[in-house]
């Protein structure tokens, strides 16, 4: 063996399995449960799917039991899809407004729920805000913090200290909310 293949795998090889390693065990922390038997994930939690023909179309939401009322079947992926993005929009537009309504955020021009794999949140320039629809399947306390941080940006559109200081303004609990998304925040993608 030369040299430079001796030196190429003395230094890249023993790199590149790591890096493989690494990404393996990624993969495996990363892939969320999306469908589990008749459980649904919304809001932090698990819900009980009650899939009945006696049941409307359309799901019915029981907050005080956590279950899902429907005849459709949502534990078919495409059409759980569909229903997180019809449940998304309703939901986070609903709760960004009524959080800048309380917080007292600057006016915003639109609201956009998309699904995204890299972006999770965006505040634009045109005062837009983008927010992911896996949003719905977290707790309420890092909704809320990403919803209020991207309202932050309605005032500064940056990360400097006033920035920090209009998001503390608004949201109390912000350490466990980061944490909770450091933690978790992979899992829902």
């Amino acid at each position: 063996m030369s040299f430079l293949n001796q030196l190429y795998n003395l230094l890249f090889v023993p790199h590149k399995k790591i890096v493989r390693r690494r990404r393996a065990v990624r993969r495996n922390i990363i892939a969320a449960p999306r469908i589990t038997s008749d459980k649904i994930l919304l809001h932090g939690e698990f819900w009980t799917l009650d899939k009945s023909t006696k049941h409307p179309k359309k799901p019915i939401l029981d907050y005080e039991n956590k279950i899902i009322r429907t005849s459709t079947n949502l534990l078919q992926r495409d059409t759980q899809l569909k229903w997180y993005k019809t449940y998304a929009k309703q939901f986070l537009t609903a709760r960004t407004l009524q959080l800048q309504q309380e917080k007292n955020a600057l006016p915003l021009n639109k609201i956009i729920i998309r699904d995204t794999k890299t972006r999770r949140w965006t505040c634009s320039t045109h005062k837009n805000i983008g927010l992911n629809r896996r949003l719905v399947k977290m707790p309420p306390f890092p909704m809320d913090y990403v919803i209020c941080h991207e309202l932050s940006h309605l005032e500064q559109m940056n990360h400097s200290a006033k920035f920090r200081a209009v998001v503390d303004r608004m949201i109390d609990n912000k350490k466990e909310a980061i944490h909770w998304l450091k933690v978790n925040g992979r899992s829902l993608y």
